[in-house]
């Protein structure tokens, strides 16, 4: 399996161009999309593209803007709406206006890929690749207990998709078996959501803060350095566990792909240039400005590396289908009839409203972007 796009696992830009890509305002939705407004105009799409993928034909590039253009015109749209409506439907909105910028993503690539009949039928992309139809007694459960939020699942579909294309933008792994996922697993991936999650349910969190970056000695490493504040009560080590050795079993990457930096405490230098997510703990940054990494995903016996864009794009999918498909479950908890859940995802929703189109914009770009503004800090 190859990569449907270039696949920048460094977005890092020089000092100069760091001043231009730290936005301060008391408006983040609002900035993001100044930013992403450039991908609506077609003209700017076509240069984008030519200075990207030269190779394309000219007929091909003229096709992909148009539509690039409209997707994210569209999704814009949902990302507005979705402002302003009520928690009753809002994750289904989210999820379309998501939908609507991974096919930009998609299309915004050395590839074939368009929104024209035939593509869509060929390609996959008029394919979700998800479902949350239950598979096993245990599922059905879940879906009949109307305060059990946190369990709710979605798995990946074994045809082609645009869940499955849009893991392809980054990752050479097919995902080409029936794989679960939980809402309770993807939200302790998550920066707003892992420290409500793992204060209700005392899980192990798969999210650590952490920073990084790029270096050249005799070759391209990725240097990675957890913060010193992690809280290994958290993580539930044990006393007699080395620290490092400890770190290894939550991050089993770290000790296959990376070297120990002796010289810096719970610091990792690869060992090997990463050409994809699959070589790498990537370093993301949240709307608030934390760095963190997610950690892999036990799915089918294999250690699988997600992005975040994908964590968002699978818990919008889940929690936008049961307002859709489960109104009786989804609607009680929206109303605080079934627990306390709903605190826990509310803030999951209202976020990736902000941080969804801030990745896909870094993605498109192939750069980093720093929003700063007012943040709200929880003790």
């Amino acid at each position: 399996m190859s990569l449907i796009r270039n696949y920048k696992t460094d977005k890092s830009v020089p000092p100069p161009k760091q001043l231009l890509n730290f936005i301060r305002t008391s408006n983040k939705y609002t900035s993001i999309w100044q930013y992403l407004k450039r991908y609506q105009n077609v003209e700017f799409v076509k240069l984008r593209l030519k200075q990207e993928y030269p190779s394309l034909s000219t007929r091909l590039i003229t096709t992909k803007s148009r539509h690039i253009a409209d997707a994210v015109r569209q999704s814009e749209a949902y990302f507005n709406t979705a402002q302003s409506t009520e928690l009753a439907i809002k994750p289904l909105i989210v999820y379309y206006g998501m939908m609507n910028l991974v096919k930009a993503l998609i299309m915004f690539g050395d590839n074939k890929y368009t929104l024209n009949v035939t593509t869509l039928e060929k390609s996959g992309i008029a394919q979700h690749g998800l479902s949350i139809q239950g598979k096993n007694p245990n599922d059905y459960s879940v879906r009949n207990n109307q305060n059990d939020l946190l369990n709710e699942f979605c798995y990946v579909q074994k045809r082609n998709s645009i869940f499955k294309l849009l893991h392809r933008c980054w990752s050479s792994v097919d995902l080409n078996t029936n794989m679960r996922f939980s809402i309770n697993k993807l939200a302790l991936s998550h920066p707003y959501s892992w420290k409500l999650v793992n204060n209700v349910t005392h899980e192990v969190p798969n999210f650590f803060l952490a920073d990084g970056g790029f270096r050249k000695a005799t070759k391209i490493e990725q240097a990675i350095t957890l913060s010193s504040v992690t809280q290994f009560s958290i993580y539930k080590k044990p006393q007699s566990v080395d620290a490092w050795d400890y770190l290894e079993q939550l991050l089993p990457k770290l000790k296959t792909l990376y070297d120990r930096n002796p010289n810096s405490a719970f610091s990792y230098v690869s060992k090997n240039t990463p050409s994809t997510i699959d070589e790498i703990y990537s370093i993301n940054k949240s709307i608030a400005g934390e760095s963190y990494l997610i950690g892999d995903f036990d799915v089918d016996n294999k250690k699988l590396m997600f992005t975040p864009i994908e964590v968002e794009y699978m818990s919008m999918f889940i929690l936008g289908s049961l307002t859709r498909y489960a109104p009786q479950k989804w609607l009680k908890n929206v109303r605080y009839e079934g627990g306390t859940e709903m605190s826990l995802l509310e803030g999951l929703v209202n976020s990736t409203i902000i941080s969804f189109p801030k990745m896909i914009l870094e993605e498109l770009d192939g750069e980093n972007y720093t929003v700063a503004g007012d943040v709200f800090y929880w003790d």
